[in-house]
């Protein structure tokens, strides 16, 4: 949304002012990658005018990309300088769409744009970089040429080559776990690829410093060193020690519990085998009283019963 420039009275004597609307590109015709940044710009030359451009524009900028038909590489300076400021920046009066390049601008423009908004429209990589097309092919050939997986990611081996160069060139004095190197390794993977090699020489990045360690390089400081570590461990044994104590402890106790156990039920194992022995002598000898014998009356009285004609049937 535009700003009333009625409303903005810090720069009211300034021969040339204008509200600028910072967007910035990764090529030309693209839409803007980011939020405008509205700021006015006021001053009294044209000099004065792109100072304070450039002021705000070289915090976007990075190392110019120079390109010859389809061939692709950085210009030797790694940080661009205000004289670059042509090869960055296009201004484009905002209402009548018509754009100005830095060689264009001088103080006729400059009266046309007074208290008028402005893109200034800030190309991060350079001018040269004209079209989408041409992005791609600089993308793909020098600003993130790194192996990747399917995913995206960068490549496991990739990372793991570069954490252990990175490990040969730092491990005399940085000490740190292998997963440590690779997060290293990723973050210059993630970064532009001119930055790398000088990347590479760096110290970790500030994020990442506290996973490592310096590592002694004095005589004095390796013995130190080593005590301290001969120490440690010796701390660690007397601690294994007492924790070994308590299991032992604990272990007799659950084996004593456990021995009592098993000769209570032991014991009532056996009286319950010989209850069931003592039932079945029990039961045998009631059965055996309630047998029927056949004895001399039984047999008389069995004969003194006569048998009868059926006349009923």
């Amino acid at each position: 949304m535009d700003v009333d420039i009625d409303m903005v009275d810090d720069n009211v004597g300034a021969l040339f002012r204008f509200v600028a609307h910072y967007q910035q590109k990764e090529f030309v015709g693209q839409k803007p990658i980011s939020p405008d940044i509205e700021e006015e710009v006021a001053g009294d030359s044209c000099c004065q005018i792109l100072d304070e451009i450039w002021a705000k524009a070289q915090s976007f900028v990075k190392r110019e990309v120079l390109v010859n038909g389809d061939s692709f590489s950085f210009a030797e300076s790694e940080n661009p300088v205000r004289a670059d400021i042509g090869n960055f920046v296009i201004l484009q009066d905002k209402s009548a769409r018509k754009n100005f390049t830095i060689s264009q601008l001088n103080t006729g423009v400059l009266r046309k744009l007074r208290d008028k908004h402005v893109n200034v429209m800030i190309h991060i990589y350079g001018k040269a970089i004209a079209s989408k097309t041409i992005h791609q092919k600089v993308s793909a050939s020098i600003l993130q040429p790194t192996v990747r997986d399917r995913a995206g990611a960068h490549s496991t081996t990739t990372l793991v080559e570069l954490a252990q160069k990175l490990k040969d060139n730092h491990g005399a004095y940085l000490s740190g776990h292998m997963s440590s190197w690779c997060m290293w390794a990723n973050s210059i993977h993630s970064s532009p690829i001119h930055q790398q090699e000088a990347l590479m020489k760096d110290l970790p990045p500030a994020h990442l410093i506290h996973l490592f360690r310096s590592v002694p390089t004095s005589e004095t400081e390796v013995m130190r060193s080593a005590k301290s570590g001969l120490q440690v461990a010796n701390n660690l044994n007397d601690l294994y020690a007492e924790n070994i104590k308590i299991f032992r402890q604990e272990f007799t106790k659950l084996k004593d519990a456990t021995l009592r156990a098993f000769d209570m039920f032991e014991a009532r194992l056996n009286a319950t085998e010989e209850m069931l022995s003592a039932h079945s002598r029990l039961v045998s000898s009631m059965d055996g009283a309630l047998n029927v014998e056949v004895n001399a009356v039984s047999v008389h009285e069995e004969q003194q019963i006569p048998d009868l004609e059926d006349c009923d049937h």
